[in-house]
């Protein structure tokens, strides 16, 4: 065997385990979301499930701790607000909602922007 094909396969294997880790964990996270016995997975299709799965990895938790929304799940006692964010974006799922609008629709839900003082005394009325 060439040293081209010994790299190509090396290359190859090592993008397989890769996929096949992601698959796993994608799994464990499912597994996780099953647990809390918050949503019923079986109503979804696989496509709906890999969806939720994929948005639950990708956003932030509504939750005041910095965490993702995966991993506020995984806690032992996840937070109320976590599980309601969970909740939302199963039904958004089964409206039959499409992934840009249900992240757009979860921003505008959860991720409500934080109150920020701005000191006007001493300033202008107006402009220059």
């Amino acid at each position: 065997m060439t040293k081209k094909r010994c790299i190509i396969l090396a290359a190859t294997m090592v993008l397989a385990a890769a996929c096949a880790g992601a698959r796993q964990s994608d799994k464990a996270l499912e597994s996780t979301i099953r647990s809390k016995g918050i949503i019923d997975l079986d109503q979804l299709t696989a496509s709906e499930v890999r969806l939720l799965v994929s948005i639950v990895k990708k956003e932030a938790s509504p939750c005041p701790e910095g965490l993702s929304l995966a991993q506020d799940l995984a806690a032992a006692k996840p937070c109320p607000l976590a599980l309601s964010a969970l909740g939302f974006i199963y039904r958004r799922i089964l409206d039959g909602y499409p992934e840009d609008d249900i992240l757009d629709q979860y921003v505008a839900h959860f991720k409500r922007a934080r109150e920020v003082s701005i000191l006007v005394e001493g300033r202008p009325d107006t402009g220059p």
